[in-house]
C-alpha cells in the first residue's frame, strides 16, 4: 500500500515537472519544441539522427576533430537553451532527466508523449551543450594554449 502511494506521488511530481519544463521551453521560445523533436528525425540519407550526431564527441585532440568540437558547440549553442528558465526544478531532477535521455535511442525518445518529450530533450540537450563546451575547452588548452606558453617560455626564459 505504501509502496503504491510513493509510486503514485513520484508520479505525479514527474508530470508537475515536465509540464513546468515544457512550460518554460514553449515560454522562451514557442517553436523551441518543434527544433527539439526534430532532433529525433533521421534525415534522408543518413543512418542515425541529429541528436545521435550530436551525442557523439570528438575522440582525438587533431585539428580536424577541434573544427567538428567548434561546430558541435554551434549547433548546440544555436537552440538558446541558456534562454529556458529551469530555476524552478531542482538540479539533481534535471540530470536525472538528462541521464535517461542520453541513455535512450532516438525512437524511444520519440515515442514519449508530451510534455514529457520535450522536457526530456531540453535535459539532454543542455547536458550535451555544457559538456561540449568543457570538451572544447580542453581541446583549446591541449591543443593551442599548451604548446603556445611552451613555446614562449623556451624563447623567453
Amino acid at each position: 500500500m505504501l509502496e503504491r502511494l510513493v509510486g503514485s506521488v513520484r508520479e505525479r511530481a514527474d508530470a508537475r515537472m515536465y509540464t513546468v519544463v515544457a512550460k518554460q521551453v514553449r515560454r522562451a521560445d514557442p517553436d523551441l519544441p518543434e527544433a527539439l523533436s526534430d532532433l529525433l528525425v533521421v534525415p534522408e540519407g543518413s543512418r542515425v539522427s541529429e541528436l545521435e550526431k550530436l551525442r557523439q564527441a570528438p575522440t582525438r585532440t587533431s585539428g580536424t576533430e577541434m573544427v567538428r568540437a567548434l561546430q558541435r558547440v554551434d549547433s548546440l549553442a544555436g537552440f538558446g537553451l541558456g534562454r529556458v528558465n529551469v530555476s524552478k526544478v531542482p538540479v539533481r531532477r534535471m540530470k536525472t532527466l538528462a541521464k535517461y535521455g542520453a541513455g535512450s535511442k532516438a525512437p524511444a525518445l520519440d515515442r514519449l508523449v508530451e510534455p514529457r518529450r520535450t522536457a526530456t530533450l531540453l535535459a539532454v540537450t543542455r547536458s550535451l551543450e555544457a559538456e561540449a563546451i568543457e570538451l572544447f575547452a580542453l581541446l583549446m588548452a591541449t591543443r593551442l594554449v599548451s604548446p603556445t606558453r611552451r613555446k614562449f617560455a623556451d624563447e623567453y626564459p
